[in-house]
């Protein structure tokens, strides 16, 4: 009578879609694991010119990720950053599940590793806070002893 009861949960499990780690985390960071993420923008963001150029400015921190877009974004909000990921070679999924929240503070766009990566900061405002210009020390001129004097 156990091992008929066994099967008949095991049928019920894969008809379901089978047992999933962490579901809320997964809905949250469109299907991946927070421990994978380098870099989120949440919907909210996608829009605002100064994201998208820190995005297009770092482009090259994205080699050898891919990323995972809100597919209930509208197409005019993710576009440009479509053919940035285009023009920079990197793999690209629009995630449309019917759990992917859309709101905005739910995520846009994330770059992700197959693997753990554990990386502290992912939203781009923090990672990237001076936007699309570089920490350059060339940029900052600093005042010397006798600057300051006069």
């Amino acid at each position: 009578m156990a091992n008929n009861d066994d099967v008949n949960q095991r049928i019920e499990e894969s008809a379901a879609g089978g047992r999933q780690t962490n579901p809320d985390e997964r809905r949250q960071y469109l299907g991946s694991l927070r421990e994978r993420v380098f870099l989120a923008i949440t919907v909210g963001q996608l829009p605002d010119p100064d994201v998208l150029t820190a995005f297009n400015a770092h482009l090259a921190d994205f080699k050898g990720y891919s990323a995972l877009i809100n597919g209930k974004v509208d197409n005019s909000i993710t576009g440009a950053y479509i053919k940035a990921l285009s023009s920079g070679g990197i793999p690209f999924t629009l995630v449309n599940d019917t759990t992917t929240p859309s709101d905005n503070a739910a995520m846009g766009l994330l770059i992700v590793a197959k693997a753990a990566i554990n990386e502290p900061t992912v939203a781009i405002t923090a990672k990237y806070p001076d936007g699309a210009h570089s920490a350059d020390p060339k940029e900052k001129k600093h005042k010397g002893f006798f600057d300051s004097l006069f």
